[in-house]
């Protein structure tokens, strides 16, 4: 359920970003990030749920947020908070406190871009990012939604935050891959290996004047845009006139 409250308060900080409000990276934790999960059901005043500086080691991460009033085994979720436009070069200080964390979410947020990575899943640090999140630039109930979905602390009490992430990752991967596959697709296609693609081509053909050519002159047609030499009849530009003196 949409909170009408926490909608006026992300248009707020939109306005506020547009102004450039937000001078520091104490004003982003303070002003953005620990009202965001006061919003979202956190008991932010209650430093065995939401710990600033949470201690990881002789480092420290802006906040590790647990799930029951334990040790580290509560823990389920590390934020770390840069200043606005400062966000871009923390991937590798976020992964380190992730793997001394064991999180299995980490956040990283300049109070405009918003980061959530799955630390350790596989792949470089691109490849486990689940989603970027632009407060100033998506609708406010995106912003609303993304944020209760990886964030809230009924889904991260319950294991749902993480399963949302894992669910997301997991197409964003297959996207990635489908994208790397559509050149391979189409040089398919132009090398007449599809028969789809033949008989669109041969119905598109016949519709002009009711002859339909065979498959054979339509497959060496495709195959002439992948090796030219191959075309039985290729259109050769003419040149271009000499225009006289």
């Amino acid at each position: 359920m949409i909170s009408s409250q926490f909608l006026e308060f992300l248009s707020a900080v939109k306005q506020n970003l547009d102004k450039n409000a937000y001078a520091s990276e104490a004003a982003v934790s303070m002003m953005i990030v620990l009202p965001v999960l006061k919003h979202l059901g956190w008991q932010t005043d209650n430093p065995l749920y939401v710990c600033p500086e949470y201690p990881l080691g002789n480092r420290r991460v802006d906040y590790g947020l647990r799930i029951s009033e334990g040790k580290e085994e509560g823990l389920r979720c590390i934020i770390e908070v840069k200043a606005v436009g400062n966000i871009m070069a923390a991937d590798r200080q976020l992964f380190e406190y992730a793997f001394h964390a064991g999180a299995p979410l980490a956040i990283l947020t300049d109070g405009k871009l918003w980061r959530f990575y799955l630390p350790f899943a596989v792949g470089q640090y691109e490849e486990r990012l689940v989603r970027t999140l632009d407060v100033q630039e998506d609708s406010t109930e995106e912003v609303f939604e993304v944020l209760a979905r990886y964030l809230s602390f009924d889904n991260t009490h319950s294991g749902q935050a993480k399963e949302n992430a894992e669910s997301d990752l997991n197409e964003r991967i297959n996207k990635r891959e489908a994208r790397k596959n559509i050149s391979k697709a189409w040089k398919n296609l132009l090398e007449g290996t599809s028969d789809k693609l033949i008989n669109l081509l041969v119905e598109e053909t016949s519709l002009i004047d009711s002859f339909a050519p065979e498959k054979s002159d339509v497959a060496s047609f495709l195959k002439s845009f992948t090796n030219p030499e191959s075309n039985p009849d290729p259109i050769k530009p003419q040149p271009r006139p000499t225009p006289p003196p």
